[in-house]
C-alpha cells in the first residue's frame, strides 16, 4: 500500500510497536510526525531517514502542554 502524499502522526513511534509503525509509513512513502519521550532513538530515526519526511518530538503527551506545541508544529510545518 501505497502512502505517498500521506502524513502520519505516530505517537510512541521510537520504540516497540510505534517503532515499526513508524518505519513502514515512512518505507511506504508517508511523511511521518513522530513524538517519544525516548529522544536518543528519535534522533536515531532522524539520521537513519532524515529530516525531509521524518518529524521528531521529543515529548510526553500526557502533558497537555507538550501535546499542544507538538500539534501546533505538526500543523503549521
Amino acid at each position: 500500500m501505497s502512502h505517498h502524499n500521506k502524513i502520519a502522526i505516530v505517537t510512541g513511534g521510537t520504540g516497540g510497536i510505534g517503532r515499526c509503525i513508524t518505519e513502514e509509513l515512512l518505507k511506504a512513502g508517508a511523511v511521518v510526525a513522530c513524538i517519544d519521550t525516548d529522544s536518543a532513538a528519535g534522533h536515531w530515526l532522524e539520521e537513519r531517514y532524515g529530516t525531509e519526511r521524518l518529524f521528531f518530538y521529543a515529548g510526553d503527551i500526557a502533558q497537555q502542554s507538550v501535546l499542544d506545541d507538538f500539534t501546533a508544529q505538526v500543523i503549521w510545518s
